[in-house]
């Protein structure tokens, strides 16, 4: 079977702009209405790295955020939840998602934001290596009736790219992060973890905003690069490839 990936120039932040980018973006994979349902709950996930402006391009910009809820409501949607969990927060939650324009944006857009660290936790199991292993994540990514992944491009000092794959980390609250980062020191083995994690949470609609992406020190200290792109596809691992055929990376050198 085909993946379909779509790529979608936008040049700007603009809400109407981004707004339009999306529609057009989403087109060859049926619109929004061949996700979202009438009366479907779903749960969107950006990536909050940290607690930066922005334009620091650290973070999934804000109004790609709002166009995307927006978009859900208008296919039908009766909720839309938005969260993420940094690595570690220190500090108030809600100052991370007011730095980073996620609350304001949601909000805009009729969502709600949904705190990771507070929110109910279920277990799933992995095999890592021949090693089981288990994952406490987001019970929400099974309660929803739709979960959108939305990446930001970036490099990562670790795993090369940080991308639609690498996204899935963030399911996993809050400072358990760090003990997989310690269980996983080497760059093959933290990446067969995420990638398994990937496998097993019901992510369907996987959409990378690369308008402006970062690039040098990331995943959160490097440069920003305008790449005037969005990518989507229902395959992670499709967007990241998308990702590397754009900065004309090897696919094959992110492990």
């Amino acid at each position: 079977m085909t993946t379909k990936v779509s790529l979608q120039k936008c040049k700007s932040y603009e809400l109407n702009e981004v707004l339009a980018a999306v529609k057009k973006l989403l087109e060859p994979l049926g619109g929004m209405s061949a996700f979202v349902k009438h009366g479907y709950k779903v749960l969107v996930k950006p990536n909050m790295l940290s607690c930066k402006e922005p334009e620091r391009a650290a973070t999934t910009h804000p109004s790609v955020i709002e166009a995307i809820v927006r978009e859900c409501f208008a296919a039908g949607a009766s909720e839309v939840w938005v969260g993420d969990s940094p690595p570690a927060i220190f500090g108030r939650t809600e100052d991370f998602w007011n730095k980073t324009g996620f609350s304001k944006a949601t909000e805009s857009a009729g969502g709600k934001m949904l705190c990771f660290e507070k929110a109910e936790k279920a277990n799933i199991d992995l095999n890592v290596f021949g090693k089981n292993i288990t994952a406490s994540v987001i019970k929400k990514v099974f309660d929803a009736d739709l979960v959108i992944s939305l990446s930001k491009m970036k490099t990562h000092n670790l795993t090369r790219i940080t991308g639609a794959v690498k996204n899935y980390f963030g399911f996993i609250p809050g400072f358990s992060k760090a003990l997989f980062h310690k269980k996983f020191t080497k760059v093959h083995e933290f990446s067969a973890f995420v990638t398994e994690l990937a496998k097993a949470l019901p992510v369907k609609l996987h959409i990378m905003d690369g308008i402006e992406a970062m690039d040098l020190q990331g995943p959160a200290s490097g440069r920003v690069k305008k790449n005037n792109i969005l990518i989507a596809s229902e395959s992670p691992v499709a967007v990241d490839f998308g990702f590397c055929k754009v900065v004309k990376l090897n696919p094959k050198s992110v492990p």
